[in-house]
């Protein structure tokens, strides 16, 4: 059971620093999360990896920083909104 654990969470710990790779994409798109932001300021951060997956990454800003709230893969709709940045 515990290996099993492990295992589990090598694979959220790696696919959390693939997602954090949006920021290195001079493409990305960042959104201003209006829903989310009546205490602080979110963004919705759109980009690719390293390995050309798609991930939306939710921050919050605090000051100068960048706090990572959660990151999953781009929804068809993501996926239009940054292809229509770039690609239009």
């Amino acid at each position: 059971m515990i290996e099993k654990i492990r295992s589990i969470l090598k694979n959220i710990i790696s696919s959390f620093q693939e997602a954090a790779q949006v920021f290195l994409d001079d493409k990305s798109v960042t959104l201003f999360d209006l829903h989310h932001s009546d205490d602080e300021q979110r963004f919705n951060v759109i980009g690719l990896s390293s390995r050309g997956l798609l991930f939306v990454v939710f921050v919050e800003k605090i000051d100068d920083m960048v706090k990572i709230i959660s990151a999953r893969k781009a929804l068809k709709k993501e996926r239009g909104l940054y292809e229509e940045k770039n690609f239009s």
